[in-house]
């Protein structure tokens, strides 16, 4: 094999009988266009970081191979919330420093055995994660009636839960980190093709580019290779697992606790604007005879 050849006899410690050149395109033909090279390394990274600048690819780059990915590429970058669907949410939150990470957001549902991924934004650095959420993350979730759980990962603690919970939105950590994400359920959705994806570049390409490393512990990774990115196709992969577990649950109502006012005869709600009907079920469930409690929304006899 040319790897087998190329690791054993290039260099000058190789057999003197045996001549191994090496070299990228341009070196070996100087008069291919570099804008050519270019345009082919954004349409296929993988196969034309080998086919152009002359990298040996190993196993970790066949994760997911190009061709299963593209099967599962839509005719849409973003589809409209459509009535009668419950949509879910799946983040991949981020600092907002300068050359960090993005802030990827990814919006999704459940037809039949196929899942959806509506919508995917993401916000590229620098940011304030604060802004992120009023502005973007709020509107797309009122847009797709998103008004109870969102889903995310462990990021920097309580800072983005609570960012997330001052804008009138519960946000839920999911249990897989986003190697075991990309290993079950996106894998295995990529290639029994029941999972689409919008025709976004960043995410068919992060998809594409993901790794699979071994640690000293024996344990596998998959993750994006050195000084790359994989924020956009984890918020698909995680909204891909919230929608496989949770579209046939119907999922209860976020209820703010209320508190019980005996001498103006009403409920103060901490969160007006967004649980505007905890008073209203309140009332009709005490005026109906349902006693000095309400069952499930915190409050005790009093």
């Amino acid at each position: 094999m040319v790897w087998d050849s190329y690791r054993r006899d290039y260099g000058p410690d190789g057999s003197p009988g045996i001549l191994v050149a090496y070299g990228t395109s341009r070196d070996l033909n100087p008069l291919l266009p570099q804008a050519e090279i270019d345009r082919e390394l954004e349409r296929d990274p993988v196969r034309n970081r080998a086919e152009y600048l002359s990298e040996f690819r190993a196993d970790i780059e066949g994760f997911i191979s190009r061709s299963a990915v593209e099967a599962c590429v839509g005719d849409y970058r973003e589809l409209p919330p459509q009535p009668g669907i419950v949509y879910f949410c799946f983040l991949d939150a981020a600092s907002g420093s300068e050359n960090g990470d993005s802030y990827a957001i990814a919006i999704g549902y459940r037809e039949s055995d196929q899942i959806i991924i509506s919508a995917v934004r993401e916000i590229v650095p620098p940011f304030s994660p604060a802004s992120v959420v009023c502005d973007t993350l709020v509107p797309l979730c009122k847009a797709y009636r998103i008004d109870g759980k969102i889903y995310g990962d462990n990021y920097a603690g309580n800072f983005c839960k609570e960012l997330v919970h001052k804008a009138g939105l519960y946000y839920d950590l999911w249990p897989q980190h986003k190697s075991e994400l990309y290993r079950d359920p996106l894998l295995p959705l990529i290639n029994s093709r029941r999972i689409t994806l919008p025709r976004i570049d960043r995410l068919i390409n992060q998809c594409c580019q993901l790794e699979r490393s071994v640690k000293r512990s024996g344990r596998d990774e998959i993750s994006h290779p050195t000084h790359g990115r994989d924020d956009v196709i984890n918020a698909a992969a995680g909204v891909a697992a919230v929608v496989s577990r949770k579209a046939f649950h119907k999922q209860p109502p976020i209820v703010q606790p209320a508190i019980w006012s005996k001498s103006s005869g009403w409920i103060s709600d901490p969160c007006p604007a967004t649980n505007k009907s905890t008073t209203t079920r309140f009332y009709e469930y005490y005026n109906n005879g349902g006693g000095s409690y309400w069952p499930g929304s915190g409050l005790k006899e009093w």
